[in-house]
C-alpha cells in the first residue's frame, strides 16, 4: 500500500483516531482532549485523511462512521524507513551509528536484542528429527514382549 505523509495536525489528530480505531464524529469530539478544535476543523481533517487513504468511510443514516485503515505499526514503518532513505542513504547502518552517537541508544542495547536469536532448522532435518522422535515414542509406547514370546515369534517365522 502506497503511504503519503502526514502534516503535524494531520499526526496529531491520527493519533487519537488510532486508539479508537472505529469511530463517529461526536467520538472524537467527545475524546480530543483541551482545546478542543472546532467541529469544521475536524470535518476537513477527516475529508483529507480519507482522501490519503488513512481512513475509511461507511454512511449510517445522515451521518458517517469512520475506521482506520492503515494501522499505527505500518505507519511507524513507513515513517522509519524513509527516514533511514532520505537522511542515511539507505544504509541503516549509519542510522544506527548516529543513534550511538546521539546517545539515543547504548551499543550494549542492539547486543541484547540479537543475542535472543533462534536457531533455523531446515525443514529435511526437522523431519527426520520428528521421525527419530516418533520412533523413540513407539519404542516406549509398545508392549514389550517376554524372552519366551520373542524365541516364539523367531520360530513361527522359520516355519514359514
Amino acid at each position: 500500500m502506497q503511504f503519503t505523509h502526514l502534516t503535524p495536525a494531520e499526526e496529531h489528530l491520527m493519533k487519537l483516531l488510532w486508539q479508537l480505531d472505529s469511530f463517529y464524529m461526536k467520538d472524537i469530539m467527545e475524546q480530543h482532549p483541551e482545546p478542543k478544535p472546532h467541529q469544521n476543523t475536524v470535518s476537513t481533517y477527516l475529508k483529507i485523511l480519507t482522501e490519503k487513504n488513512f481512513l475509511g468511510t461507511e454512511k449510517e443514516g445522515r451521518i458517517y462512521r469512520y475506521t482506520v485503515k492503515i494501522p499505527y505499526k505500518d505507519y511507524q514503518k513507513f515513517l522509519t524507513r524513509n527516514l533511514i532513505h532520505e537522511h542515511f542513504e539507505d544504509d541503516r547502518h549509519k542510522f544506527l551509528k548516529f543513534l550511538v552517537d546521539e546517545k539515543i541508544i547504548s551499543p550494549e542495547d542492539p547486543e541484547g536484542y540479537f543475542a535472543a536469536k533462534t536457531t533455523i532448522v531446515p525443514l529435511e532435518e526437522k523431519k527426520q528429527e520428528e521421525n527419530r522422535f516418533s520412533d523413540f515414542i513407539n519404542e516406549i509406547t509398545s508392549v514389550k514382549k517376554s524372552g519366551k514370546e520373542k524365541k516364539k515369534g523367531k520360530k513361527k517365522k522359520k516355519k514359514k
